[in-house]
């Protein structure tokens, strides 16, 4: 299995491009998004589906108005690394015994670098640590803000794509992206070759299932 990840911040394009690359017969190639169910990402028992899902509830589909940053920062943390962990074990894996490749809409690249705007370094170093020992994709492919025409949020937004938990409350959406993506460029200069291998689609390129095949040779 060779394994890559579509990234980039909210709104980026990532689930349009995973979406346009489902359309294509890409015979060697599993496509792997999020928001899909889990009976359909793979052939597992039906607890395995049940648990998914309701990590998947309470790590990112939870209630808009809910104040989940109350909850405390490392509890956050550590709800992430299981929800890695977890879709790594009983999706990622089973994926790649019937494909050559598999590509993920999104992955923890995102998530690291909002950590590493927290003002605690007691909480940065605890996010290195639970990041780092994830499991990573071989590549991951970076698309810059807002690089995929029509894929502007137009669901309700949750807080943490408003930098809730670091503020405690609501910011400014592309301020705030666009503070998480200069973080992202920097964990990508720090894991670059060491965890995964970093791509960046070319500038003034609009990403689409062409250029990213191009970019990947996936078949």
């Amino acid at each position: 299995m060779y394994w890559i990840s579509i990234d980039g911040v909210d709104g980026s394009g990532k689930t349009t491009l995973a979406r346009q690359l489902q359309a294509i017969d890409l015979k060697q190639t599993r496509i792997l998004v999020r928001d899909d169910k889990p009976e359909q990402a793979l052939d597992n028992s039906l607890f395995v589906s049940q648990r998914l899902t309701a990590l998947r509830e309470l790590v990112w589909d939870y209630d808009a108005k809910e104040a989940v940053w109350e909850y405390g920062t490392r509890y956050w943390l550590h709800s992430l690394g299981s929800w890695f962990w977890l879709y790594y074990e009983t999706v990622v894996i089973p994926a790649g015994r019937v494909a050559s490749f598999v590509i993920t809409d999104g992955w923890a690249i995102k998530h690291w670098a909002r950590f590493r705007m927290h003002q605690s370094p007691a909480i940065r170093d605890a996010a290195d640590r639970v990041f780092r020992e994830l499991p990573w994709p071989d590549r991951t492919v970076l698309l810059p803000p807002g690089t995929v025409a029509g894929d502007a949020p137009t669901r309700q937004l949750k807080p943490s794509e408003f930098g809730a938990f670091q503020s405690g409350g609501a910011t400014n959406f592309d301020t705030y992206q666009q503070a998480t993506w200069v973080q992202i460029r920097e964990v990508a200069e720090d894991i670059d070759d060491e965890l995964t291998d970093v791509r960046y689609t070319p500038a003034g390129e609009t990403p689409d299932a062409a250029s990213f095949l191009r970019l990947t040779e996936v078949s």
